[in-house]
């Protein structure tokens, strides 16, 4: 498959509006105010600039009128971000921002609830909550940091003090409720231990309690490659663990994107690279990331065991296999990588093309077309973009 020629590469931007009632910054309307702001700074367009700033009032007012949950997927803290990383991208002023300062003692509450039900999910828990106040960075927000390294120092152990007590107590799903007390060990960067890896490491990276985030990034890491436990080489790892008479029984679904599989689990160890300077791991993330880079799309549904045809979203789609392969690829400089982004750029291209309009889910950063645009809009630049909006999925330390 060739990658589409500039000339005939159509705007997908008509796949994404502003019609979707959906109030949230995963999968609805807030969404496009990344996208409309990455255009605007792009083309320096004043008309997208002004398309950013009518959502966010859209989404203020939403707010305003409703109770919310604090969630970064569809809550509060999904609309605190997203003021904040465009006011650090200079598209807001501090002034636009002043109402964050009494929204953030609720969000630091909030935390409290998301400990004692151990909820660390990045979507919908502690993690989430923590990639806003990185973005905030006030001393507010540093201390809250700092008391959520204290919480994964303290149940980093199980209470019978035998197994590694970063367990998921909850699904992944945004509607159903705790497993009476039933954990597991998540191996995916959505909802897993490989998110809190990426997560300690940009604290570490901010100077917030650096000893302890290296030490608990190093046993975080240490009990992946414990149970790094499939014979396959290109997905050696389970998505996830569940404990059963002192064993643990592995998950052998096999899923590549962004939220599970090689690739997700190639960025934690990157993160626990940069930060321990272990050549071992550099090889593991190394490993995972070209070990399956020949796969094609018939490849990954076999492997699944899926018969239906990929979709092309962010989370386990195929623009985003082709963003992950792109940002690996600054790391590694491989070419079957720079091939891999090209046939999946292309791919997404073609099934879009394929399908009627309507089809694709138009709002939405983690299955919607505004992730998917984002997408496309910076692997056709030919230098890296500024505009980190990747920051949300705890890829901007690749």
């Amino acid at each position: 498959m060739q990658v589409l020629s500039t000339e005939n590469k159509f705007s997908i931007r008509q796949y994404v509006t502003n019609e979707e009632k959906s109030f949230s910054l995963m999968s609805g309307n807030l969404s496009n105010a990344l996208l409309w702001a990455q255009i605007a700074l792009q083309e320096q367009n004043e008309e997208m600039l002004d398309a950013c700033v009518n959502v966010l009032s859209q989404n203020i007012d939403f707010v305003q009128q409703h109770t919310m949950t604090y969630k970064l997927s569809i809550g509060v803290t999904g609309l605190a971000w997203a003021m904040q990383f465009l006011a650090n991208q200079k598209i807001l002023t501090p002034a636009d921002c002043e109402s964050l300062d009494e929204i953030d003692g609720y969000i630091i509450k909030s935390l409290d609830g998301n400990k004692l039900e151990r909820v660390y999910d990045l979507l919908q828990g502690l993690i989430g909550k923590g990639v806003y106040l990185c973005e905030r960075n006030t001393p507010a927000a540093r201390r809250a940091l700092e008391d959520i390294v204290d919480y994964f120092e303290h149940t980093i152990v199980s209470p019978d003090k035998d197994q590694m007590g970063w367990m998921d107590y909850h699904t992944s799903y945004f509607d159903q409720t705790e497993r009476d007390d039933l954990g597991y060990y998540n191996l995916g960067l959505a909802h897993g231990i490989p998110s809190i890896i990426v997560f300690l490491a940009r604290l570490h990276k901010m100077g917030i309690k650096q000893k302890q985030c290296a030490a608990l990034i190093r046993r975080g890491t240490d009990f992946l490659l414990e149970n790094r436990v499939l014979d396959d080489p290109i997905f050696p790892y389970p998505s996830k663990l569940y404990p059963l008479n002192g064993q643990l029984i592995p998950n052998v679904s096999k899923i590549t994107g962004w939220c599970y599989g090689p690739l997700s689990l190639a960025i934690a160890f990157l993160a626990a690279n940069d930060i321990l300077d272990d050549p071992s791991l550099f090889a593991e993330a190394r490993d995972l990331t070209l070990n399956g880079v020949d796969m094609r799309e018939e490849d990954i549904m076999r492997a699944g065991n899926n018969p239906k045809r990929m979709d092309v979203y962010l989370c386990h789609g195929t623009a985003g296999l082709a963003y992950l392969y792109h940002r690996l690829n600054r790391t590694f400089q491989n070419p079957k990588l720079t091939k891999a982004v090209e046939y999946w750029q292309a791919l997404t291209y073609e099934k879009i093309q394929e399908q009627p309009a309507g089809f694709y889910k138009a709002c939405g950063l983690l299955t919607g077309m505004t992730g998917v645009c984002l997408i496309m809009n910076d692997l056709d630049r030919s230098t890296p973009s500024e505009f980190q909006w990747d920051r949300l999925f705890l890829l901007d330390q690749l």
